[in-house]
């Protein structure tokens, strides 16, 4: 998000959701702007639900997953 990078380790059962409120504040970000955004898995458009654990999205050998902060997609009309 605004080129800006932040890393913290959480246990395979957190939501995608709780790592998306932890990396809003981390970034400074109002609760309203972090509601309007969502975390997308780096190099590829699969944006998880908030419920899913991470744990289910992280690949071996590595064990890790990497997220963009990115806007939500907005319907208009």
């Amino acid at each position: 998000f605004a080129n800006e990078t932040v890393h913290r380790k959480f246990r395979p059962a957190t939501t995608v959701g709780r790592v998306r409120n932890w990396a809003g504040r981390k970034l400074g970000m109002d609760p309203g702007d972090i509601a309007e955004h969502v975390l997308q898995v780096a190099g590829t458009t699969e944006q998880p639900d908030v419920d899913v654990h991470i744990g289910t999205l992280a690949r071996c050998p590595q064990c890790s997953v990497t997220f963009d902060l990115v806007p939500a997609h907005r319907i208009n009309g």
